[in-house]
């Protein structure tokens, strides 16, 4: 069984194969978020032209708010790679929800951000399942179920992004 706890020394995590399948595949989803934010057309003005348009901004909001206080747990937890990740996984989330919010136009960046996250969530399943991996006291099942409900709205994410 694999625990993180919070280290005393700064150190690089062996993360396996499937945890760094995991990065890869967020890693798709971070890029699509700096692009996004790089192709902001409108600073201007909040447009909320719709419904699934609402729904697209406020699943980013929620998740640029969860995703940032993860930062602070990587930092007490002293591993490097999962700072940086977490640095760049919440500047991701934040110039997608930006595009979102200034550019309402249909966009195919909003969904591969959330397949990203999606199948990256996927292999942390497997991931859980395969090392016993735990962190901050919780079961490999609540860790289990916490990736499920992360899979649900990120896929909820790409769905409401098509309309």
């Amino acid at each position: 069984m694999t625990t993180v706890t919070n280290a005393k020394t700064w150190h690089i995590a062996n993360w396996g194969s499937l945890g760094w399948l995991e990065t890869g595949l967020k890693g798709i989803s971070i890029i699509a978020g700096f692009v996004a934010f790089s192709l902001t057309t409108n600073a201007g003005s909040v447009q909320i032209v719709d419904i699934p348009h609402g729904i697209t901004i406020a699943i980013l909001g929620l998740m640029t708010l969860f995703v940032s206080t993860i930062i602070l747990l990587r930092f007490s937890q002293r591993e490097v790679t999962s700072i940086l990740f977490s640095i760049a996984n919440t500047l991701a989330h934040i110039g997608m929800l930006y595009f979102v919010i200034f550019t309402p136009d249909n966009s195919v960046l909003p969904f591969v951000f959330g397949i990203g996250y999606v199948l990256g969530e996927l292999v942390k399943q497997r991931f859980l399942n395969t090392t016993g991996y735990t962190e901050m006291g919780q079961e490999t099942s609540q860790m289990l179920m916490l990736s499920r409900g992360l899979v649900i709205i990120y896929a909820g994410l790409s769905i409401a992004s098509l309309f």
